[in-house]
């Protein structure tokens, strides 16, 4: 089995991706909008408003998904773990038809409260056996799919 066969059989392994300077730049856009909505969301103590930043922070990173993620893969970085269960659950739904697997990047929970990977340990629980943890980077799962039998 040559070098090239054997890539086909593993879920997971180490690559090195190069982003194009676009997606980079597109990447630190949205990690700077970020750090300032949520730096707004702590300075503010109305409910209401801050609904609205936390809509607006969870809207930018689906936006940005929209523009630079593969078709296969979304990354949650930022999002609240609801909005993150709820969009993971919309775009498992229409993967599902193409069956196609979902990566999915949720990050290692090192800025969430008491370090816990809290939209992790969400789609864990809702996905069950659906879903795997890649061995090289916890912080990175995939949705696998399911071949009908008959």
């Amino acid at each position: 089995m040559s070098k090239n066969q054997r890539r086909r059989y593993s879920s997971f392994e180490k690559v090195r991706v190069i982003y194009s300077p676009k997606y980079t730049a597109g990447k630190a856009s949205l990690q700077t909008k970020i750090k300032l909505l949520y730096r707004k969301l702590k300075e503010n103590s109305l409910c209401d408003t801050k609904k609205s930043i936390i809509d607006e922070i969870n809207k930018a990173v689906i936006d940005w998904n929209a523009e630079y993620s593969p078709r296969n893969e979304i990354d949650l970085h930022g999002m609240t773990k609801e909005a993150a269960l709820d969009y993971v659950g919309k775009r498992w739904r229409s993967e599902v038809i193409l069956m196609v697997n979902l990566t999915i990047i949720t990050g290692q929970g090192h800025h969430s409260k008491e370090n816990q990977p809290v939209i992790k340990q969400g789609l864990l629980k809702k996905f069950r056996s659906r879903v795997e943890v890649n061995t090289e980077n916890p912080g990175k799962l995939v949705l696998v799919k399911r071949q009908k039998l008959g």
